[in-house]
């Protein structure tokens, strides 16, 4: 004999999307850019042929067509932010396209004012590496404090015996230990200062060990 006990199953709150076409943005027009027809259906089998360098060969105007394709496809996202930012590359193309201003500088990532996303990614970059050595053999039996000294100091070494051979990798050398690895991480960042404060540096060793954002 089977008994069987229902129970009662939590039921997840179901999300609400909610569009009116009243409160869409127009479709983007110029005479560079044709509309491309609404796809009735996706295969995604067909997604391994992408090929995102035949696409860079295309020429300019086919990258801008795929970029704008990109921008109305994101409008209906439901992140705020995502919209903003398709509305602004949407802009940049329909009143600049780089006649006066590139688009980095027009959407904010290269701003007048503030870091470019390029440093900030740059030392994102060095400061995950820089957790990633303390919590790595011999520094992880170091206090934070200890380890961030030991590491400004082999950092110094490796910039003047190791990094004229690597600089030209485009991965991280694998050897035992993944120090060096850590090390060509912090350099290739190419940073004015590739070492943070002592204070801060052990801030951070800290909370990589804590697996915890230092910020």
């Amino acid at each position: 004999m089977v008994e069987v006990v229902a129970r009662a199953v939590p039921v997840e709150p179901v999300p609400i999307i909610s569009i009116d076409s009243d409160h869409l943005p127009p479709p983007f027009r110029a005479p560079w850019c044709e509309r491309r027809p609404f796809a009735m259906s996706i295969n995604s089998a067909e997604f391994g042929e992408d090929d995102p360098e035949r696409l860079r060969c295309s020429g300019s105007q086919a990258v801008g067509r795929a970029m704008v394709g990109m921008a109305e496809g994101v409008q209906l996202s439901p992140h705020r932010d995502v919209r903003e930012i398709a509305q602004l590359v949407l802009q940049w193309f329909a009143e600049d396209a780089g006649r006066y201003e590139d688009l980095g500088a027009a959407i904010g990532l290269r701003p007048n004012r503030g870091s470019s996303i390029s440093y900030r990614v740059r030392l994102a970059e060095r400061d995950a590496a820089l957790g990633a050595l303390g919590r790595l053999p011999p520094y992880d039996a170091l206090s934070p404090s200890q380890a961030a000294a030991e590491i400004r100091r082999d950092l110094k070494r490796y910039l003047t015996t190791r990094w004229a051979e690597d600089r030209q990798r485009r991965t991280a050398p694998v050897t035992e230990g993944g120090t060096r690895a850590e090390f060509w991480r912090i350099a290739r960042a190419s940073l004015e200062r590739p070492m943070p404060k002592n204070k801060d540096a052990a801030a951070m060793i800290r909370a990589a060990r804590d697996n915890r954002s230092p910020i």
